[in-house]
């Protein structure tokens, strides 16, 4: 789970008795809103259903027998405008008129394991960022230049890495003299075609782990604009930027 991640909640509501069944449910949705909008409202056309902020009203009933479910979605967050990344819900029984709290901490443990009254989605927050290392100052013909790209899940949940490396504005001043090669199986590699390589996977919550290459600055008559730069993407079939803006 990770941003843009379209989350679908679905209640359900089942009549079991002989007879007709009252029904009033509150879900709330505090521990989600701090990190996802919804995106599709609820709605029902058995039961009345009202969302007044981070609260889903249920009300009605259903004959015996009688079973209806109703859907709606979250849409996870941008990195950087989420909470605590842990989207909790809660169904909850109001007493005497009154809803009962949620937890304070989005701790998900169900009354019943085969109906759970709860939810829990952690989510995965992957910040990237790349570095160089020069063997000499200054570069000179023959210098080694190490690029070292990071990938940290800083989030509570597992995130996928889909990135790609383009390095055509490096190989036109340099040979690539050691694979791109990732710290950790949890990364896969791919081989550098036209400049360009991709990185795939799935790190777990807390999990960092590197790609590493290295490239030999060529002489002065074998190199071209004498500027190594490159650019991790997230559409390898684009051209890379004009300039480099971290």
């Amino acid at each position: 789970m990770a941003e843009g991640t379209v989350l679908t909640y679905t209640l359900h509501f089942e009549n079991i008795g002989q007879g007709a069944g009252t029904v009033n449910e509150v879900d709330d949705l505090t521990h989600v809103l701090d990190d996802a909008d919804v995106t599709t409202e609820p709605s029902s056309g058995v039961l009345t259903v009202v969302r007044d902020g981070a609260r889903i009203a249920v009300t009605g009933s259903l004959d015996a027998g009688a079973s209806t479910t109703i859907t709606y979605s979250a849409t996870v967050r941008a990195d950087g405008e989420r909470g605590d990344d842990v989207a909790a819900n809660f169904l909850l029984k109001p007493v005497d008129g009154e809803v009962p709290p949620v937890p304070e901490e989005p701790v998900c443990q169900p009354t019943d394991a085969e109906r759970p009254d709860c939810t829990l989605t952690p989510i995965g927050r992957l910040l990237v960022s790349k570095a160089v290392e020069a063997s000499s100052d200054p570069i000179v013909p023959g210098t080694t230049l190490t690029y070292t790209i990071t990938f940290d899940n800083q989030g509570r949940g597992p995130v996928s890495v889909d990135k790609s490396d383009n390095l055509t504005g490096v190989l036109d001043d340099a040979t690539l003299t050691t694979n791109p090669a990732a710290s950790d199986d949890a990364l896969s590699v791919s081989d550098v075609e036209q400049g360009v390589f991709t990185v795939t996977g799935e790190l777990a919550a807390g999990q960092v782990e590197t790609v590493t290459y290295t490239v030999t600055v060529g002489d002065e008559d074998e190199r071209g604009d004498d500027r190594a730069t490159n650019f991790l993407v997230d559409d390898p079939s684009l051209p890379p930027p004009a300039t480099c803006e971290p």
